[in-house]
């Protein structure tokens, strides 16, 4: 899923299929604190949809100039999650 797609939407017309992506790319510019709190935001989302089909991923490629913390701050977001 691209960025643009809401989690809720996708799933509803694809009940049944493992959907992955979601956060934008973009993302990753901003500060770690932003990219925390966006990336817990989306795993609320999921939480509260009950859904467990579903990988964390960027709805697009990363960017070149992506720093490594941030990709590091969404990774441990992600992990935290699943402990």
């Amino acid at each position: 899923l691209d960025w643009r797609t809401p989690w809720a939407e996708a799933r509803a017309a694809y009940p049944h299929h493992l959907l992955q992506g979601n956060l934008d790319p973009v993302l990753l510019l901003c500060s770690q604190g932003a990219v925390r709190a966006a990336t817990k935001a989306l795993l609320g989302e999921l939480a509260r949809g009950k859904s467990t089909r579903n990988i964390v991923n960027l709805g697009h490629g990363i960017l070149p100039q992506t720093p490594p913390e941030s990709v590091a701050a969404l990774c441990d977001e992600v992990a935290r999650s699943a402990a």
